[in-house]
């Protein structure tokens, strides 16, 4: 499975719970529901999962947990640490991970850093830094041994192949989520005008209208000005879809869902073509290669 900025997916976790506005219509959530008897409010880890990586060679961007959040509630800590730990000895991928949860990722990086600074790495291959519990915890679940590693893996920390990600829907969630650092944002499903000034750090931007038959209105004007607060900040900004009701407010009334459509040009699924789009939106400029 891919997308237009990732190449595959590293879901050593499924299920999630709503925490916000952008959860009512959750595209994971009803695929779960068609394809699944378990709730998918039953978050679960899967330890058979986290080797993915590790048995792939070629240079691969990541999304990780695309469908859960990595750093749900009810997610161990020693578990987030085992999935760092294989994202360390991969150094060839690019893993993204993105959270609506940016408060549980601060604290487990603070619990790293008390474990760390009071035990000392004994393995002379291995450098001494936060990683150091990641790998230990890793071990638990993965025979490193039958596994290829790569020289220097987990050398430094933050782990430069791994973007830390938030997703903000509007400005309350933004102002909530983006009080944490982020390497990136994913500004979807926007449904509502964001001011990202004082993100201006943020390397990266997606923006996203929402997608499927129950998908709420996206002014155009929205993410018109996000990839204007990016240019002017010199952030990359990729601009995903326009989603499956844009809104083009100049021409009035747009509650009929329909209507965007007709008036805007706009015919594929999700608003997903940029051809069809104002040339001004036509962005797609990322920080990492997606391919």
């Amino acid at each position: 499975m891919s997308g237009p900025y990732w190449s595959d997916t590293f879901n050593p976790i499924v299920g999630c719970t709503e925490c916000s506005p952008g959860c009512a219509n959750c595209w994971a959530r009803q695929m779960h529901e068609r394809f699944h008897e378990t709730p998918f409010g039953d978050v679960r880890c899967l330890p058979e999962v986290l080797a993915k990586p590790l048995r792939r060679r070629k240079p691969t961007t990541y999304f990780v947990c695309n469908t859960s959040d990595l750093f749900h509630p009810s997610v161990p800590f020693d578990f987030i640490a085992a999935v760092y730990g294989v994202m360390a000895a991969c150094p060839q991928h690019t893993f993204l991970t993105c959270t609506k949860r940016p408060e549980r990722r601060a604290e487990f990086m603070r619990i790293l850093d008390a474990l760390v600074s009071t035990h000392k790495n004994t393995d002379p291959h291995l450098p001494i830094h936060r990683a150091t519990h990641c790998w230990t915890e890793a071990s638990f679940y993965i025979d490193f041994s039958r596994h290829e590693t790569y020289p220097g893996y987990g050398s430094t920390w933050p782990l430069p192949n791994v973007w830390e990600g938030a997703t903000v829907e509007d400005q309350e969630r933004a102002d909530e989520r983006l009080a944490f650092p982020a390497d990136w944002i994913s500004a979807e499903p926007l449904l509502g005008p964001i001011d990202l000034t004082d993100s201006v750090g943020t390397r990266q931007v997606i923006i996203g209208g929402e997608s499927g038959p129950n998908a709420r209105p996206c002014d155009v004007a929205w993410i018109r000005d996000i990839v204007r607060q990016c240019k002017e900040a010199g952030v990359k900004c990729f601009v995903k879809q326009l989603g499956s009701h844009p809104a083009w407010g100049r021409f009035g009334d747009t509650s009929d869902p329909s209507w965007a459509r007709r008036f805007g040009g706009i015919y594929s699924r999700a608003g997903s073509d940029p051809s069809e789009w104002p040339e001004d939106l036509r962005v797609r400029e990322l920080g990492w290669a997606a391919w």
